[in-house]
């Protein structure tokens, strides 16, 4: 992993992102880019092409201050903190430009495969609205990187246990060896595991679920691989389940067509996911394979 974007808004909970992005960079060996991307006042929005530069370089000149700020507190924090206070510091890089944060992502993105967004989110009805809002499900919805969700109050602590939901689809045996990778960083146990709305307890599935596991075991080399079945007749107590009484310090899931994930973001599941969310989720789009 090369560079982690981090879209900031300068409130508490992207300040608490960046923070737990930090800890990432220095594990992953990771630079920083601090993004802002600010809107075109309204009074002169409908006649972008007219307006003043010098306006433009005001507003610039000023969100790039902010961010030359935040990333000095940022530096701080780093060499005061007992887990990275003797580590080098990663390179912390600002950009600020007009217009909406999925294009400036999207111009920053150089390998998405080395690359990764941390974002903060708050609370449930922020949740809420990063699912259906715009900007938000644009990323999740088009982003060619990895996302990371940061609830607001959780604070960085050394990764031990990161989950991995899985449909027991071939396509995610390339994405477990990605989460190895990531998960050999922190020596952090790998659980795969398989949430469903209905348990499925058929021969058909028994035999999908045996395959993928056999292929599993066969092809991904790595001594904290654990398997746990989530048998829940409702998936928002399964989510629940695995990430509390189970202590995963992470989820992971693909976002495909037709996936858990995808379910979530649809249905009405949102709700109760904003409600119990409590831990740091990466969402990974389909058919990447990130290198951490």
């Amino acid at each position: 992993m090369k560079t982690i974007l981090i879209p900031t808004d300068f409130s508490e909970s992207a300040q608490n992102a960046a923070y737990y992005a930090l800890h990432l960079a220095k594990v992953l060996k990771a630079n920083l880019t601090l993004c802002h991307a600010f809107i075109v006042p309204s009074e002169v929005a409908t006649e972008y092409v007219d307006w003043p530069l010098y306006e433009y370089s005001e507003i610039k000149d000023s969100t790039v201050k902010q961010l030359s700020l935040f990333a000095d507190k940022l530096k701080v924090q780093f060499k005061h903190d007992a887990d990275t206070k003797l580590s080098p510091l990663p390179e912390i890089y600002c950009e600020s430009e007009v217009g909406t944060v999925s294009d400036m992502i999207d111009k920053l993105i150089k390998d998405p495969k080395q690359t990764m967004i941390v974002l903060g989110m708050v609370g449930m009805n922020a949740v809420i609205r990063f699912i259906f809002g715009s900007t938000s499900s644009h990323l999740i919805n088009h982003a060619r990187v990895p996302i990371l969700l940061i609830p607001s109050k959780t604070k960085f602590v050394s990764i031990k246990r990161i989950a991995f939901a899985t449909d027991f689809n071939n396509d995610d045996i390339e994405v477990i060896r990605s989460l190895a990778g990531f998960a050999g960083r922190y020596d952090a146990e790998l659980v795969i595991t398989n949430v469903k709305d209905e348990w499925e307890d058929n021969k058909e599935h028994q035999q999908k679920e045996r395959l993928f596991l056999c292929k599993l075991i066969a092809e991904i080399d790595y001594s904290q691989l654990l398997i746990k079945h989530i048998a829940s007749v409702d998936i928002d107590d399964g989510l629940e389940l695995l990430s509390s009484k189970h202590q995963i310090d992470m989820m992971v899931m693909v976002h495909k067509k037709v996936s858990v994930l995808d379910h979530l973001l649809k249905g009405s599941h949102s709700q109760t996911l904003a409600k119990h969310i409590k831990i740091p989720l990466m969402v990974i789009p389909e058919n990447l394979h990130p290198i951490f």
